[in-house]
């Protein structure tokens, strides 16, 4: 927070002021916060209530993987080798 802080009025005099946002892109950012934040925290904690320590603990080391397959199904990123090797490691 401080560092944000102290760049904040070098952003202010370096940087072009913000574009008037439109109707749209104010829905979409409002529907990701919601769809994103809100649905995500609420199943979050529904899981909490009702799994084993053990198995939530576990469900972190799934996030990595997860963005991994997610990028290679649904963006077809290309993953080298080198990349993989070093995941194993």
């Amino acid at each position: 927070m401080p560092a944000g802080l102290t760049l904040a009025p070098v952003a202010w005099l370096v940087d072009a002021p913000l574009p008037a946002l439109s109707l749209q892109q104010v829905l979409a950012y409002a529907y990701l916060c919601l769809a994103g934040a809100l649905l995500a925290y609420a199943l979050w904690f529904r899981g909490i209530a009702r799994l084993a320590p053990v198995a939530i603990s576990s469900l972190g080391l799934l996030s990595p993987l997860m963005a991994v397959m997610l990028g290679l199904l649904m963006v077809l990123v290309s993953v080298l080798a080198v990349q993989w090797a070093s995941a194993k490691s």
